[in-house]
């Protein structure tokens, strides 16, 4: 829970409600939304060659993915992880 309270009050860098992620590229950074975040497509998160990038989504309520949704992350060297408290709605895999 430490982890958690620590990643939940990061400042928000920006401010995402109301937009798709789809075809968004995003470097590292703290991104917020007001409620419900949606995802329809590609969302790219760029760490810039930085093997520490550090990309924290703080989403009111729930995320919701189409089935074809994707989240590469380019110029990473390491897998990353995702956690949420909220509920999340994944579209169908392939």
């Amino acid at each position: 829970m430490t982890a958690y309270n620590s990643l939940a009050g990061q400042p928000c860098d920006v401010n995402l409600s109301g937009q798709d992620l789809g075809g968004l590229t995003l470097t590292s950074g703290v991104y917020c939304f007001d409620s419900s975040a949606q995802l329809t497509g590609t969302l790219t998160l760029d760490a810039q060659g930085d093997p520490n990038a550090v990309f924290i989504f703080q989403i009111g309520s729930t995320l919701t993915t189409a089935s074809v949704s994707r989240v590469p992350v380019s110029t990473a060297r390491r897998a990353t992880s995702t956690r949420s408290r909220h509920a999340m709605t994944v579209g169908a895999w392939r």
